[in-house]
């Protein structure tokens, strides 16, 4: 039997995500802040054994990946699969202005289920090809380890799925904060079959304290 990892890192802060804004497909790039969180991901892998990583093409989570893998001899593959939740009119808006023409603003943001809005992706769709795209690089590249460069929903939505939790209740496995890393164990068959994967590991940032 065959193990790999795959570690499920959320990208470092941008601009404007101190306003709760909705940063689904608007695309601003890191802060200061950022960069100093993609360095401490870059400090935190140096002993990790990485094969492949794979990211989001939007600007904030494709220069984590540089920064925290660019300096190693790992490809460093953008795939549009892993791109966050499209929020449609509401894409780019801070919290506070949408609470004023939206009464469920608050859920939306959270990503509740319960609050739906035209033109804004579900995220069933977002699980969906979340599982989908896992499954195929899983699929690809058997037995490797394989980090991961993606959005909170995107993350959240797949953690849903391998807690055994209902979508519904993405609020109960806690937070996967900007910079943190989620890890999934991979079983696989000897033939390169999955057999099963466990969440390790969910929303670390211990790599981001000062000591």
């Amino acid at each position: 039997m065959m193990k790999s990892k795959v570690f499920l890192v959320r990208h470092a802060e941008p601009e404007g995500h101190h306003l709760r804004r909705f940063h689904g497909h608007f695309d601003p790039p890191l802060i200061e802040e950022g960069i100093r969180q993609s360095r401490a991901l870059k400090k935190r892998f140096q002993s990790e054994e990485v094969d492949l990583v794979f990211t989001s093409p939007l600007i904030r989570a494709k220069h984590t990946a540089e920064l925290a893998f660019g300096d190693r001899k790992i490809p460093i593959i953008e795939d549009r699969s892993l791109i966050e939740r499209n929020f449609g009119v509401l894409d780019g808006k801070p919290l506070e202005e949408v609470k004023r023409i939206h009464p469920n603003a608050e859920d939306i943001y959270e990503g509740r289920t319960r609050a739906k809005v035209p033109g804004v992706e579900s995220l069933t769709n977002v699980q969906r090809r979340a599982i989908r795209k896992l499954k195929e690089l899983l699929d690809s590249n058997p037995g490797k380890n394989i980090v991961i460069v993606s959005h909170v929903m995107w993350t959240k939505s797949l953690l849903c799925k391998f807690l055994g939790l209902p979508i519904s209740k993405m609020d109960d496995m806690g937070r996967v904060a900007t910079a943190s890393i989620s890890v999934l164990e991979v079983q696989l068959y000897k033939n390169g079959r999955i057999r099963k994967i466990k969440v390790e590991t969910v929303g670390d940032r211990s790599h981001l304290v000062t000591k």
